[in-house]
């Protein structure tokens, strides 16, 4: 119940503090321990907020010039937070500390302190391989730019969300090594539970090197299912594009992390190994002769997550909880697969991962922790819409700001709040009053807790009262921290201005036992809002409300009945200067998952929309939701922990397709600053039938500039058809120490075959030995008798490859008596030249032999 009560219940106040701009907040969370949770911690208990004796605040001074005299007010009453490195914790000039009761005294009477907030959690609701090529990521990714792939490699992007499952192997690398497998039942095809991977390298198969299978399964609102849009799970069979393998090194019948196995240091794959398939012709089958691949190093560089940071070395002991669902869906929709083996690969596989979970820590200091920790694009997964200005004046807000000039990208998913009449406008005419009435669900829909936030932007004197459906008449206009209105009936209302002239009046209403500290569930039925205005503003006021209560989330529950309006259901921080606030459409209609029934391309009927509260058109982009994406291990539960996918909806699914693309940008365009990234988003955006249907508000506030395409960012148009080249080899056949030419013809329906490129893996083991060149062949040499396999990779002009690998049998050269014997090193290596060592070496004397002969000419003619 606890929970329930607190999820949202973030803001509350006592009266304004008189002559600054303090948040009220920071004082009630001071004066009532007992109740810190409720006002910081929306999603999670703990009694140790109880036992604090300062606040956690964001400090914003007027300019750089007073960030030194900042400092030098820092006592036992106000601490300025610094990091490991001992430094000073600040985004430009607003400062993370901790103040007390005599603390924030000080601050009230400091000139150039602008404002202080209490930084707190996000408090927000979450909701629960299409979609990437409706985006154009796919195309991207192919690209070549210096022999590097537009994939995300060297940008590292941060989310700011619930959780993350990190032992999921949709997040790790294919860098642990290729290993040969071995046919243990001699059938001439893989048998997962049976054959084996060579992990020692002795031929031989054990049973702690049986490959076992970890089979994809499919989960959808109401449960699991077996196809999506005629993709089956194939239960049972090995699809090496979808399932992984793994050996079970310690035989106990499951896979095991390393926490599980009390190691005492981080493994490849941080447990025991996984593998995938390096189905090198692409025929959906682990063929004899192709080798499986290793999973080892974690794309997650830093993780903040249950109260402890972890960076690779460590991550082993990070704990994963139920909630953990939400961020390992964004982070397999961001990042997730290995690039060139997954079919549900992320938009930018390769990028480094900072995760930090908001709903222990405030938003600030998440924020700058993703900074400090190098983020290049921040993704914050969370979008409130009561308790805040929504004007982007707030110093979460305005840290992003500089963040952005600094070369950050924000990204700001809208939110889902379209048809939960949760949105409300009206004029009020000056000197009259206006009664509005809401609806509040009882019974088995009653709520803990709700919550109303007004907001203007005149000078006018608003009066306002709510009365409750028991009758219970609450006073709007004058700040209350907790504040009895009946048995185990509760309020608190906060009234304050922003920096950018919003007025805001915030009221949160809880039904709860003060002895006891257990909460129950308010009085449904109607609940009046009355309004008057004071008339010192000739002309109307406009005011927007916002309702929300505890039990219901993004859809109808505590509702206006009357004059909804979706003119500003979008989310903070989105409603910041410099963040991408973005729309979600349809990116799915497959049957199986198609639950709001609506077409591919459509815009989702709850993605948030309209403009900021200060007339501001802030949603820039639309991109896809309802893709397939990793399930966190104790959400599928135990028995299915790993290669569970689900499918994601909601902004929340629309906002890593942004983040991956600013990511790839970031990659091309390294020195761009946040908004000129996020105008190359703007710049590329489609405008099709679907952008211009007509709606309830104009388009540019339902879609932003349109669809996101990330091609048409990058380079200003759409790419061309291209397939993949071809590449076919024949077995060679040759003598030891003997050169042997290695061939493969090369095709493309696209690229002149003079124009193609092919590079060289000659030992199949992951490493390149040559570059990408017109040559498509090698002159090879092997000492020892065996059959030998080559990897072989063609590349056409827009980046498409196509693989082959290519058997050389080789057979001990026996030379006639009388041609003398061929060189006898011993060596087993093979070479990439034609000539021998003993031609070079002739060759070499024949030179410096005319050399001589030349030198000596010279000087007998000069004599």
């Amino acid at each position: 119940m606890t929970i329930f009560f607190a999820v949202f219940l973030t803001l509350f106040s006592s009266s304004p503090s008189q002559g600054k701009e303090i948040d009220p907040r920071v004082e009630i969370f001071l004066e009532h321990p007992t109740m810190r949770n409720i006002i910081y911690n929306p999603l999670y208990y703990s009694e140790q907020l109880q036992l604090l004796t300062h606040a956690p605040v964001t400090v914003r001074v007027s300019s750089r010039e007073f960030m030194t005299s900042l400092k030098r007010e820092e006592n036992q009453d106000f601490v300025l937070r610094r990091n490991h490195n001992k430094e000073y914790v600040h985004i430009g000039s607003i400062f993370y500390a901790y103040v007390n009761m005599k603390g924030l005294k000080l601050i009230e009477k400091l000139q150039y302190v602008e404002r202080l907030e209490l930084d707190r959690p996000s408090g927000s609701f979450r909701p629960l391989d299409v979609t990437s090529k409706l985006i154009q990521a796919d195309v991207v990714r192919d690209l070549i730019s210096e022999q590097q792939s537009l994939s995300g490699h060297g940008i590292t992007v941060a989310d700011i969300d619930s959780g993350l499952d990190i032992f999921q192997p949709l997040f790790f690398r294919a860098d642990g090594g290729y290993f040969s497998w071995i046919d243990a039942d001699e059938d001439g095809e893989f048998t997962p539970g049976t054959d084996c991977v060579d992990l020692n390298f002795d031929n031989l198969c054990s049973d702690d090197e049986i490959l076992h299978l970890l089979d994809a399964r499919f989960n959808e609102y109401y449960g699991e299912i077996t196809t999506i849009g005629g993709v089956s799970t194939g239960k049972g069979t090995y699809q090496v594009d979808q399932d992984y393998l793994y050996a079970d090194t310690n035989l106990n019948g499951k896979r095991d992390n390393d926490d599980e196995m009390d190691s005492s240091k981080d493994s490849p794959g941080l447990g025991e190994p996984f593998f995938l398939a390096d189905d090198v012709d692409k025929n959906g089958v682990l063929d004899p002769g192709e080798k499986v691949i290793m999973l080892s190093s974690s794309k997650v560089k830093f993780i903040y997550q249950n109260m402890r940071s972890n960076t690779p070395g460590s991550l082993r002991n990070v704990s994963v909880d139920d909630y953990t669902m939400h961020g390992t869906g964004v982070t397999s929709i961001l990042a997730g697969g290995q690039r060139g083996y997954s079919r549900y690969l992320g938009i930018a596989p390769d990028v480094d991962l900072i995760h930090i979970q908001d709903t222990e820590i405030g938003l600030f200091e998440a924020y700058q922790m993703a900074i400090e920790q190098g983020a290049d694009v921040i993704l914050q997964e969370f979008a409130p819409w009561t308790g805040y200005f929504l004007d982007g004046s707030s110093n979460m807000e305005l840290a992003m700001d500089v963040a952005s000039e600094n070369g950050v990208v924000n990204v700001n998913p809208a939110g889902n709040l379209a048809g939960s009449n949760k949105g409300w406008v009206y004029n009020l005419p000056s000197g009259e009053s206006y009664t509005q009435e809401l609806t509040l669900p009882g019974g088995n829909y009653a709520a803990p807790y709700i919550q109303m936030t007004l907001l203007w932007r005149t000078e006018e004197d608003i009066t306002a009262t709510l009365t409750l459906p028991g009758g219970e008449e609450i006073d709007l206009n004058t700040g209350a921290s907790w504040t009895s209105a009946g048995p185990n009936l509760w309020y608190a209302v906060i009234n304050d201005a922003s920096s950018r002239s919003t007025n805001m009046i915030d009221v949160i209403i809880a039904s709860w036992d003060e002895d006891t500290g257990a909460y129950d569930y308010l009085q449904g039925g109607t609940i009046t809002l009355n309004l008057s205005s004071g008339g010192l503003f000739s002309g109307d006021t406009y005011i927007a409300g916002f309702v929300m209560d505890s039990n219901s989330g993004w859809s109808e529950g505590f509702k206006w009945n009357n004059n909804v309006s979706e003119d500003h259901l979008i989310g903070f921080s989105g409603t910041s200067d410099s963040g991408i606030a973005l729309a979600a459409y349809n990116g799915r209609d497959e049957d199986e998952i198609n639950i709001y029934n609506e077409t591919q391309g459509q815009l989702c009927s709850y993605s948030g929309r309209g403009h900021r509260i200060d007339g501001e058109k802030i949603l820039y982009i639309a991109a896809p939701a309802n893709p397939l994406v990793s399930g966190a291990g104790p959400y599928v539960g135990v028995e299915n922990y790993y290669n569970q996918y689900v499918v994601f909806g909601g902004t929340s699914g629309a906002g890593p397709h942004v983040a991956g693309a600013a990511a790839l940008l970031k990659q091309m365009f390294p020195s761009n600053t946040g908004n000129e990234i996020r105008q190359k988003i703007v710049d590329g955006a489609l405008v099709d039938t679907d952008v211009q249907t007509p709606g309830n508000l104009p388009q540019d506030e339902l879609w932003g500039y349109g669809k996101l395409r990330i091609y048409q960012s990058m380079f200003g148009e759409d790419p061309s058809e291209n397939t993949p080249p071809v590449i076919a080899a024949q077995i060679v056949e040759g003598f030891t120490n003997t050169d042997i030419s290695v061939q493969v013809t090369v095709d493309d329906n696209e690229t002149s075959s003079e124009n193609l490129l092919v590079r060289w893996d000659v030992d199949y083991d992951g490493e390149w030995d040559t570059e990408f060149s017109t040559e498509t062949g090698i002159i090879q040499r092997w000492i020892l008798p065996g059959t030998y396999t080559m990897k072989a990779q063609v590349m056409d002009e827009k980046g498409k490859t196509s693989s082959v690998l290519v058997s050389a049998v080789v057979s001990e050269y026996i030379p006639d008596v009388d041609q003398g014997s061929s060189d006898d090193s011993g060596c087993s290596c093979s070479t990439y030249s034609g000539s021998s060592r003993i031609n070079y070496l002739f060759l070499l004397v024949a030179v410096l032999i005319f050399w001589f002969r030349k030198r000596q000419l010279f000087f007998n003619t000069e004599k």
